[in-house]
């Protein structure tokens, strides 16, 4: 197990890449297991558990498996969905579990204090590192540049959240 989170965290570090996770639908079960049970606190903090904790949580995965599947489709490397759709629940492991603690501080910081700057800060910087490792991801498992996996990650960015979004709440 300690291999698996080595292998996300130096994907996350952009040391490895999708490529570097083994093809293995059990794995890929365990990663979309082990991000959405990781989701339940983050979500919980944010604003309680509910029936649209569990939609959103499934609404997410659903939207991550598409967009991967359409663009691996439309590029010609579908046969890298496996690695790729682990890599991202993998490293949104890694990440989740960064974000946590910093979430829990920033949710508990009292209104109008001046410490809500530091974890509001991290949290940022944090939605930032998503991003770039999204398109680390995204740019290795369709051979192209990192500009190119930015625009993407950005593209999947906005349409992942407008989506949420509209989740009644």
């Amino acid at each position: 197990m300690l291999k698996l989170l080595e292998l996300f965290w130096l994907i996350a570090r952009r040391k490895l890449g999708p490529e570097d996770v083994p093809v293995s639908t059990v794995l890929l079960q365990i990663t979309v297991v082990g991000y959405a049970v990781l989701q339940v606190p983050l979500l919980w903090r944010q604003g309680g558990i509910s029936a649209t904790t569990g939609l959103s949580i499934v609404a997410d995965a659903v939207i991550i498996s598409a967009f991967v599947w359409v663009l691996l489709r439309i590029t010609g490397n579908l046969s890298r969905y496996l690695q790729t759709l682990t890599a991202f629940f993998g490293t949104g492991i890694i990440i989740t579990l960064i974000a946590l603690p910093i979430t829990y501080f920033y949710v508990g910081v009292p209104e109008g204090s001046e410490l809500i700057i530091l974890p509001f800060i991290a949290l940022i910087a944090i939605l930032i590192w998503s991003v770039i490792v999204n398109a680390h991801i995204f740019s290795r498992a369709i051979s192209r540049s990192l500009a190119e996996g930015v625009a993407i990650a950005l593209l999947y960015f906005f349409i992942n959240f407008e989506l949420l979004e509209a989740i009644p709440k």
